[in-house]
């Protein structure tokens, strides 16, 4: 997979095996859906 670009879906939790990079364009004001997105990134493929 070259790009994945997503809404809201990322905030209900999903593993993308091989993730290596990840983005967030946080814009809106829910610090708790910005919170779990983040966490998602912090699990990225460290290979």
């Amino acid at each position: 997979m070259q790009r994945l670009a997503c809404v809201a879906q990322l905030s209900e939790g999903i593993s993308i095996p091989n993730l290596r990079v990840g983005i967030i364009w946080h814009a809106f004001g829910n610090e708790r859906k910005a919170a779990q997105r983040i966490g998602w990134l912090l699990r990225l493929n460290p290979d």
